[in-house]
């Protein structure tokens, strides 16, 4: 059963996500990064994850980042931003400029790294590519799964399956803001595990 709970930190939120027995952590560090983390009852160097429609409230945000990242929907107008617009001709302005700024990431190097057209592959920013450890975001039928590698030459060796997500310095800018914006929308969230969406329901209904 697929269930998650958050705890309040010094830095902000740690959020527990639950499946048999393994947990996946998603953590804001004291140095302003964000991380992931894997624990598993089994070491193994290649480990995954599946974030399931058995929980969809955690599948909608899997699934917001993942089309985010393949789309390049970064820059969006924000609320603040229409505030200071004083005419339809500027906010439209405003959004051709959001927009030419996502298709511009369409050809950049941090998204042809990111994503391959199968899937999202994001190398922790605690070491360079070649000893890094990586997870991967892959799509399939109703769900998301998450491959996590341990590379043996990580300076995280002590951690395994650990992934860093700087804010500053990272290998993908700006991806980053779009795992931020995932765990900014768990930490805000007072989502009711009571409460069955009707994909959810589907989704048993499937497995049975």
């Amino acid at each position: 059963m697929l269930t998650w709970n958050k705890r309040k930190t010094d830095s902000g939120y740690t959020i527990n996500i639950f499946d048999d027995n393994k947990i996946l952590t998603i953590t804001f560090g004291g140095n302003l990064d964000l991380y992931w983390y894997l624990k598993s009852e089994e070491e193994r160097e290649v480990d995954t994850f599946e974030i399931t429609k058995e929980n969809y409230f955690l599948y909608s945000l899997f699934d917001i980042l993942y089309n985010d990242i393949v789309k390049c929907n970064i820059f969006n107008v924000s609320s603040i931003e229409k505030v200071f617009v004083y005419s339809l001709k500027e906010l439209e302005n405003l959004y051709k400029i959001k927009e030419e700024l996502n298709e511009k990431l369409l050809d950049s190097e941090e998204y042809k790294k990111l994503y391959n057209g199968e899937y999202i592959c994001w190398y922790s920013d605690d070491d360079p590519i070649e000893d890094a450890n990586y997870v991967k975001i892959i799509k399939k039928e109703d769900k998301y799964v998450l491959e996590f590698l341990s590379n043996k030459k990580a300076s995280t060796l002590w951690l395994k399956n650990s992934i860093r997500f700087r804010n500053s310095g990272t290998k993908y800018p700006p991806f980053n803001i779009l795992f931020m914006n995932m765990y900014n929308s768990l930490c805000s969230s007072e989502y009711d595990e009571n409460q069955i969406h009707i994909e959810e329901y589907l989704y048993r209904k499937k497995k049975r």
